[in-house]
């Protein structure tokens, strides 16, 4: 005649029936995730450093124009994604022919294995795919 929800075992099962059914039907989806590109990454260099045992993502460009934005940082089962925009400096301004150095601070600790993706952007653009740039992960030969 209906279950009894007094029970722990019933509301766990119908709880876990409803998330379920949820996840299903399209509550929840990945289309937030962000657009990869299986092409590699080409644009100014990108490395990772460590400093006080967390990943700095560090830039190399030719003029101090270019820009770099870590957008997001996700978890993975055994790593973390570090997602990033790198832009070209604006056309409407002069800028130095001289090497520059970026960083920008994680906060990931260097216990985890990390791999940072990275879009390269004119000044202006919104929108591109990231493509995988720099691993903390040890190639096996």
């Amino acid at each position: 005649m209906g279950i009894n929800f007094k029970s722990r075992a019933a509301r766990f099962l119908t709880t876990l029936v409803l998330g379920v059914t949820a996840v299903q039907s399209g509550c929840w989806s990945d289309s937030s995730l962000p657009e990869l590109s299986p092409e590699p990454y080409v644009g100014p260099a990108l490395s990772l450093e460590v400093v006080d045992g967390n990943f700095l993502v560090m830039l190399r460009a030719p003029t101090p124009g270019y820009s770099m934005l870590i957008d997001r940082i996700e978890q993975e089962r055994g790593y973390r994604e570090i997602f990033v925009t790198v832009r070209k400096p604006n056309p409407q301004f002069a800028y130095a022919q001289m090497m520059v150095t970026q960083r920008s601070t994680t906060g990931v600790d260097t216990k985890q294995v990390v791999r940072v993706y990275a879009r390269f952007l004119d000044h202006l653009d919104a929108q591109g795919a990231y493509r995988l740039a720099v691993s903390s992960e040890v190639s096996k030969p």
